[in-house]
């Protein structure tokens, strides 16, 4: 008995929470059934400016906090990231916001920074699913 769906608006962060902040444009909508959360991302021409490079990048604004660790796949475009790399979105559980890693066959992590993003012109699209309580 439990549906709604609407839009949500978030934002790229240097830091989980407080740090610097740069809106997002795009669309975003979610679908909640219950405590299934289906969200969709499509940021353009993502800002950076204003935010440490250094710093791992962080889409907050999710619309509810996630019970368990989710994983989703992205498409991106002028991303930075390692050769043959593929870039997954996590949601991490007690946590509303989307981190973003390279994973690489047979290799370690790497974690995707504010820097690794070209400010202005970096494209993400995503839709993905998690729970909530």
């Amino acid at each position: 008995d439990d549906y709604e769906q609407s839009a949500f608006t978030p934002s790229a962060r240097d830091a989980a929470s407080g740090g610097n902040s740069q809106a997002i444009s795009g669309t975003f909508k979610y679908t909640k059934i219950g405590r299934l959360v289906h969200f969709q991302i499509d940021a353009a021409n993502i800002v950076t400016s204003g935010l440490t490079g250094t710093n791992r990048l962080y889409i907050t604004g999710l619309p509810f906090t996630a019970s368990y660790t989710s994983v989703a796949p992205v498409w991106h475009q002028n991303i930075d990231t390692p050769p043959s790399a593929n870039i997954i979105a996590r949601i991490i559980a007690g946590s509303s916001y989307i981190i973003l890693d390279g994973m690489t066959d047979n290799g370690n992590d790497e974690t995707v920074l504010v820097n690794d993003l070209t400010s202005g012109v970096s494209d993400i699209r995503l839709a993905g699913s998690y729970m909530t309580s």
